[in-house]
């Protein structure tokens, strides 16, 4: 719906302007009579400077980035924890919000808490914007009349989150590269240079050496079947695509990334560490532990790890220990399934799982950076004996024909 400013006077005459989102400009009107208000002036928002319709449109394809997410989340806590009630906040955060989507979302959500609705509700209206993790962390907050410290809590998170995948990409940009440009200078070689090579040789009636013999005969390969190639890679990927868009293709990608040698133990280790700081941060907000189970499973993002948390959460309902039930899956490791049993014991599961998820964290990503630390010698090191193969493969032929010419 479309945004409208407008100015208007109340009952003992005092002057009110701000922005409101109706239908029509008449139903705008109408809707500030029911308030109480006699309207002044009422007109499109988009009608003035600071309007940008296409780029709100793409916007609510899009949604808030993650840095926006956390900020408004920072800032409508410090507000809230400033006593100040819902609908002053959320005007507070319109007004300094630095887009013109931003700005008409929040306007949205003011709109709903000051119809009736909660908070949370109003968010649950945007669910490509707030995750369900975020709407259920905000209605506990509601419930137990915490919101400014759950939505604390939530920044913290979301920063974390953040953080973890910002230092992930930066530390895999290098090696990219060097893939890349790597295999940039392989296919120029090939494509350009080896043909060129072998034509003088035509020429000369001479035999290839064998390593220049090798890479005539992969360019050669390439640009016969060249075609075929790309269209069976195609297909390849695209019935592969396909494929694991089912749910016996899920079951198998799923089980085959905790299987693979050195990596399925890194990617085991962070979706637990994921599952425990949110199950931990939930229960931290009030919420029970089975509405927690239910959520916090989500944010594994692996389906056979999903199914025992699942099982482990009926086993809790029919009173049963989950730390036992997460043991005898075999998917959590013992550090985490330990601290969760003492965790229970002492009634603090909810410190347990930070912690330990904290620890795990630091875990993953030390061993995230050692990997990285020897990735790059070894990148170094194939790429230079590919290039170094190729490179010999082409002086070769050239040192034997300048023989000729003396």
């Amino acid at each position: 719906m479309p945004v409208f400013t407008y100015r208007a006077l109340d009952a003992k005459g005092r002057n009110f302007e701000d922005e409101i989102v109706a239908e029509s400009s008449e139903a705008a009107r109408e809707e500030l009579r029911n308030k109480g208000l006699y309207p002044v002036a009422v007109r499109d928002a988009e009608a003035g400077p600071k309007s940008a319709p296409l780029r709100s449109a793409a916007f609510w394809k899009r949604g808030f980035s993650s840095a926006q997410l956390t900020e408004f989340t920072r800032q409508l806590a410090t507000l809230l924890n400033a006593d100040l009630q819902i609908i002053p906040a959320l005007t507070i955060l319109v007004r300094q919000s630095r887009t013109e989507s931003a700005r008409r979302l929040l306007l949205r959500i003011r709109e709903d808490v000051n119809e009736g609705k909660s908070l949370g509700g109003a968010l649950a209206l945007h669910p490509r914007i707030f995750p369900e993790l975020y709407v259920s962390m905000v209605q506990a907050g509601e419930a137990s009349g915490t919101l400014g410290t759950i939505l604390e809590r939530l920044a913290a998170y979301l920063e974390l989150q953040r953080n973890l995948q910002r230092r992930m990409s930066g530390a895999l940009a290098y090696p990219a590269l060097m893939v890349l440009t790597g295999f940039s200078v392989v296919f120029f070689l090939l494509s350009f240079v080896i043909p060129r090579v072998a034509k003088i040789f035509d020429r000369a009636n001479r035999d290839l050496p064998w390593p220049t013999q090798v890479l005539i005969s992969g360019s050669n390969f390439l640009s016969d079947y060249f075609v075929f190639l790309a269209v069976g890679l195609v297909l390849l990927v695209a019935g592969w695509i396909f494929w694991i868009r089912t749910e016996q293709g899920r079951w198998f990608l799923d089980n085959l990334k905790l299987r693979i040698p050195l990596f399925g133990n890194l990617y085991r280790m962070q979706a637990v560490a994921r599952f425990g700081r949110t199950l931990g941060v939930l229960l931290a907000s009030g919420l029970p532990i089975l509405d927690s189970l239910a959520i916090s499973k989500m944010v594994i993002a692996n389906r056979v790890m999903e199914s025992s948390v699942e099982q482990a959460r009926g086993e809790t309902h029919r009173g049963g220990e989950f730390s036992a039930a997460l043991e005898r899956s075999g998917h959590f490791p013992p550090v985490f399934t330990d601290m969760v049993g003492v965790g229970e014991q002492s009634g603090h599961l909810d410190d347990m799982l930070l912690h330990v998820s904290g620890h795990l964290e630091q875990e993953s990503e030390s061993t995230i950076q050692t990997m990285l630390t020897l990735v790059d010698p070894i990148l170094i090191l194939v790429m230079g004996v590919v290039v170094g193969f190729v490179v010999v493969a082409i002086l070769l032929p050239l040192f034997e024909i300048s023989q000729l010419i003396r």
